[in-house]
C-alpha cells in the first residue's frame, strides 16, 4: 500500500516550491565511448525543462545506468566537482540515485550558494521511487548550509539564507533567523522519524 505523504509544516510543498517553481538549466550526462568518459553538451533550441538526467539522449543515460557501480561512482564523484554547474548537478543527482546522498550534500549546497536553479533535482527527488528522498535532501543540505553559513562570501550567504528563508508557499520566514530555520529542520526531522517508521 503506498502512502502520500503529506507534512503539516509545509517542508514537502516547501521543496516543491523551493526545487520544482522553475525550469533547471540543461544538465551533461557522461558517457562511455572507448573506455573514455566524454561529455556531450546539451542541443541548443531543445525545450527547457525539468530533467535531472541531464539533456543527454536517453540512450546516454542508459549507458551510464549500465556501467558496474564503481564506474558510476567514478563519473558521479568527477561530475561533482567539475566547475561547470550542470554537470555538479548530475553528479549530485546520480549521487543520490546510487543512495550516496550524504557525498551529495555538499554539491547541493555549491549549487545553491552559486545560485544555480535546482529546480530539477527538487523535480527528481520528490518523484523518486523514495518518497522521502526530497524532504531528507532538504535537511541534510540545510543543515549542511548552516554549518557553513559563516564561511560564505556575502552573495553565497544570501543565497543560502533564500534558500533556508524561504518556505514556498508553506511557512517561510519573513527574515533569516537560524533559530527559525533550525526549529522548521527539527520538526522535519520528527516527521520523517514518523514516516520511515510507517
Amino acid at each position: 500500500m503506498t502512502h502520500r505523504i503529506l507534512f503539516s509544516s509545509g517542508p514537502v510543498i516547501l521543496l516543491g516550491c523551493i526545487l520544482c517553481c522553475s525550469i533547471c538549466c540543461q544538465q551533461s550526462v557522461p558517457a562511455q565511448n572507448d573506455q573514455k568518459l566524454a561529455v556531450e553538451a546539451p542541443p541548443t533550441g531543445e525545450p527547457n525543462r525539468p530533467n535531472a538526467a541531464g539533456a543527454t539522449s536517453a540512450a546516454q543515460r542508459e549507458a551510464t545506468r549500465k556501467l558496474p557501480l564503481e564506474e558510476q561512482l567514478r563519473v558521479a564523484r568527477s561530475a561533482l566537482n567539475d566547475p561547470d554547474a550542470r554537470m555538479k548537478s548530475y553528479g549530485v543527482y546520480l549521487l543520490v540515485e546510487l543512495g550516496y546522498e550524504d557525498e551529495a550534500v555538499s554539491g547541493f549546497a555549491e549549487l545553491v550558494t552559486a545560485g544555480q536553479d535546482v529546480t530539477a533535482l527538487g523535480w527528481a527527488w520528490t518523484h523518486a521511487r523514495d518518497d522521502l528522498v526530497a524532504p531528507r535532501m532538504y535537511v541534510k543540505a540545510s543543515y549542511y548550509l548552516l554549518d557553513h553559513l559563516d564561511g560564505l562570501a556575502r552573495s553565497e550567504r544570501e543565497q543560502a539564507e533564500q534558500f533556508l528563508c524561504s518556505g514556498g508557499l508553506a511557512n517561510p520566514i519573513a527574515e533569516f533567523s537560524r533559530d527559525a530555520v533550525v526549529q522548521r529542520l527539527r520538526n522535519l526531522e520528527l516527521e520523517l522519524v514518523e514516516h520511515e517508521q510507517d
